[in-house]
């Protein structure tokens, strides 16, 4: 469930597995009040278009839900990450390397994580030509890749995955 769960947050949230790997804010749940409809929501100052020295944070908002059913991923998922004791704001990372009896401080690498999600599809049934072609890139390209094949505009895209236009700046 921890590994899943930090791939769904890479898929809903079209991050990288590099940016999950630096994210030092534990994630919330924001759910409406019948617990139907919401967010898991992080935020990341260290991501890759990040200057040096920033303090200000890149919020990630992922849908809470996932595409079929009733339940909540990722109050599933914060459930079971506090059930290890796993907290980013502690640790320093989303996805803490897996160790002999429990969770290193450190984070897996960008590798390590694809085999570890490989490896949990795998044992969910998945065969390795499912696979094919699925790596940790998968995360952040899926519902970017869903929404060109509906039609939504390359800027609306490009908003959705964190980047900006060359001379871009945001307003201060």
């Amino acid at each position: 469930l921890i590994v899943s769960g930090a791939a769904l947050l890479g898929i809903f949230g079209r991050v990288r597995v590099g940016d999950m790997r630096r994210c030092a804010v534990e994630p919330q749940a924001d759910l409406d009040e019948d617990r139907s409809f919401g967010y898991a929501e992080t935020r990341f100052l260290e991501h890759k278009t990040a200057r040096p020295g920033t303090s200000r944070a890149l919020p990630i908002a992922a849908p809470a839900f996932g595409l079929c059913g009733t339940s909540s991923w990722a109050v599933r998922w914060l459930e079971a990450r506090a059930a290890q004791g796993l907290d980013a704001d502690r640790q320093r990372t989303l996805i803490p390397a897996l160790a002999d009896h429990g969770w290193h401080d450190a984070s897996w690498t960008t590798p390590e994580f694809a085999a570890a999600l490989r490896t949990t599809l795998l044992q969910l049934g998945f065969t390795s030509e499912d696979l094919k072609g699925i790596g940790s890139h998968s995360l952040k390209a899926t519902c970017l890749s869903w929404a060109a094949k509906a039609g939504v505009s390359r800027e609306h895209r490009r908003i959705l995955g964190y980047h900006v236009e060359l001379g871009d700046k945001s307003s201060e």
